[in-house]
């Protein structure tokens, strides 16, 4: 079951349970136990046409600072997580 999660990512967990003649709860024990989890992605934001433009300056910018300034990116992106 864990190879066939892996060689189908996209593959739903009752597509798996069916695909591997496991029930949906003997399934979720297995990927509970194994540490895996389900993935499943949900686009938040699509991109517009104009949005082009602004992603080409911010690599220039971010690209023409990283010239000068090695760790510009470490000074600028910063969290709390990143500390721990």
């Amino acid at each position: 079951m864990l190879a066939y999660a892996l060689a189908h990512p996209q593959s739903s967990t009752k597509m798996i349970s069916e695909n591997c003649d496991l029930s949906k709860s003997r399934l979720w024990t297995i990927l509970n136990e194994s540490g895996a989890h389900p993935y499943r992605s949900t686009p938040v934001q699509g991109l517009l046409p104009k949005d082009d433009e602004r992603r080409h300056m911010w690599c220039n910018f971010v690209m023409n600072h990283l010239a000068d300034h090695p760790t510009f990116l470490a000074d600028i992106i910063w969290t709390g997580e990143a500390c721990v």
